[in-house]
Order: structure tokens, then sequence, then C-alpha cells
């Protein structure tokens, strides 16, 4: 195999630092995510998601599309009909670079949220899809799924069948 020429070695060298910078930029939009979430913050919400945005939420059987609907007609009314106080964490992420400024990053969730009557624990998965346009990452794509949303007083005992 003839050796490579420096200029496929720069070459390589730019594919490859372009991969990282994606994840990089990727991971960036999901901390942005989870900021403005837990800072009930529309309009940093709506500055992560790309216009053209979809949000699937298998479990309600709901989909949203377009970063106004996803804004405004669900996360508006998460908070508004779930005021409390809430932290997410997002753990064992596994960015992926699929091409050119797209990154997919399925991701574990934790959250905990506490009210007046209520102490919440809970966690599930996110998938998301990132688009990066001129060094700007922003969701194209994101699917929630709940796994366990529990009051820590009852917990979540498993339920044996005989």
């Amino acid at each position: 195999m003839p050796a490579e020429t420096p200029e496929e070695r720069l070459s390589a060298l730019e594919a490859r630092l372009e991969k990282v910078e994606s994840i990089q930029a990727a991971l960036g939009a999901l901390r942005a995510y989870v900021d403005a979430v837990d800072a009930v913050n529309l309009d940093a919400l709506a500055q992560v998601f790309t216009d053209d945005a979809v949000l699937d939420i298998p479990d309600a059987k709901a989909t949203f599309t377009g970063v106004d609907d996803v804004v405004q007609n669900f996360y508006k009314n998460a908070f508004i009909q779930d005021p409390t106080v809430k932290r997410h964490f997002i753990v064992n992420s596994k960015p992926e670079w699929v091409s050119p400024g797209v990154v997919r990053i399925p991701s574990y969730f934790i959250f905990v949220s506490s009210g007046p009557d209520q102490s919440m624990l809970g966690w599930g998965t996110y998938l998301d899809e990132v688009r990066i346009t001129d060094g700007v990452a922003r969701l194209q794509r994101k699917q929630i799924i709940v796994t366990r949303d529990s009051d820590v007083r009852t917990g979540w005992p498993l339920k044996v069948s005989n």
C-alpha cells in the first residue's frame, strides 16, 4: 500500500476534525436543551430547535412539527400543567456522526422534580438528531420515552405476576 501524501493526510485529518467538532457541538445543543427546560425558558428552547424540528413522544402518541408547535404546544403546555421545579441529567450519551452536519445521540435521562405535595424521580430515553449549520447545533428531531415517573414516597416496586 503506497504511503499517503501530505494532502491525503491533511484531508483525512480535516474529516476527523469535522466529526469531532460536530459531535461536540451536538452535545452542546443537548446541554442547552436541558438548561432551557430546567429554567422553564421558552425563548431559549426556541433557539435549541431547528425551524422544521420534530418532537415525537410515542407513549402519548403525539408528534409536534415545527419549532412553534414544539415550543408553544408541547413545552409551554407541559410547563403550565406541571409547574414543579425540575432538574434533568443526561447520561450514557452515545453520539454518532451520521453525515457532515448531522449527529444522532441516543441517551438516557434522569429527572427529579419537587412541588408542594410531591417529590418525583423518573427516567427514560432521548433519541436526538442534531443538525449543525455554520457551526451552530440545533435539535432537528427529538424522541422522548419516559420509562418511569414515580413519587419517591411510593417508589417504583416491580409488579410480580404469579
